[in-house]
């Protein structure tokens, strides 16, 4: 049920008139005594406001997590994947699969790490470089997998649901190029990552097979493991564990609303320790 008065409020949102819908919602912020203001952007992209930030979204309905300001929900949102349990190195490197709108990299930027961001779909990979990489294309337009092929992709940007992994309801299929952070970071000379995230709606388990040579570069690796894998919605606990396990890695920290877990590389911690 909840499901459906998601989707049927989503649906009212994109239906409404943009010059309706801006009004309203900036009327009622201001009647709430918020600082949020959104408008419109060029390719029916949103631009919220929260008096000192600005950021770009490509689902109007989603402006309201803006609304006690970007910075606010940016932390909560790097909670949900236990980023704040831990202290960060400045100067390292941040991965982001399934980015998004590339909300992560303002996290990562403020704490001075270089910011890698895998984002299939179109209109959020062109939010991503509005709100990290000045407009320019630096989000990679690709999906992490296994190997390196073409997937057919089942897209859901309403709801940041889409998945190389066919899903429920899903608007429609598109084929995508999809690769592995194994040969994307030998391409890019990278050696030593702080946080490499992986929320790949259901497919957590076959991108990080594709990152088994990298992944004892990894100080951090967090995983949303939520019940989002295929028709049947399975969550990906076990399978991710397993590859974790076998690669090193011990369970840091979990946050069991959003079902996400923080995994430490157990020899790179040791060696600090020593």
């Amino acid at each position: 049920m909840k499901t459906v008065l998601r989707e049927l409020k989503q649906g009212l949102a994109q239906a409404m008139p943009s010059a309706v819908f801006f009004p309203f919602a900036n009327a009622k912020n201001a009647v709430q005594g918020r600082r949020q203001r959104i408008r419109p952007a060029a390719d029916d992209l949103v631009e919220v406001s929260d008096g000192q930030q600005t950021i770009f979204i490509s689902q109007r309905i989603r402006h309201n997590r803006y609304k006690r300001g970007i910075d606010t929900w940016t932390n909560f949102l790097a909670s949900q994947y236990n980023l704040d349990k831990f202290e960060v190195r400045p100067g390292g490197v941040f991965i982001d699969c399934g980015a998004n709108v590339g909300e992560l990299g303002y996290w990562a930027r403020s704490r001075q790490l270089q910011y890698h961001a895998f984002e299939p779909e179109t209109r959020e990979a062109n939010c991503c470089d509005l709100n990290n990489f000045n407009g320019q294309p630096g989000t990679n337009r690709l999906g992490l997998w296994h190997e390196a092929t073409e997937l057919k992709f089942y897209s859901k940007p309403e709801s940041a649901d889409s998945s190389c992994i066919e899903i429920a309801d899903y608007h429609q299929v598109k084929t995508i190029k999809v690769t592995t952070l194994d040969q994307y970071v030998q391409d890019k000379g990278i050696q030593a990552i702080e946080v490499f995230k992986v929320e790949a709606e259901g497919a957590e388990p076959e991108v990080l097979q594709g990152a088994r040579r990298t992944l004892p570069r990894c100080r951090y690796v967090t995983v949303d493991c939520g019940r989002e894998r295929g028709i049947d919605a399975q969550d990906t606990v076990r399978d991710v564990c397993n590859v974790m396990y076998q690669c090193g890695f011990r369970i840091a920290e979990s946050d069991m609303v959003r079902l996400s877990l923080l995994f430490e590389n157990v020899a790179q911690a040791e060696r600090r320790a020593a």
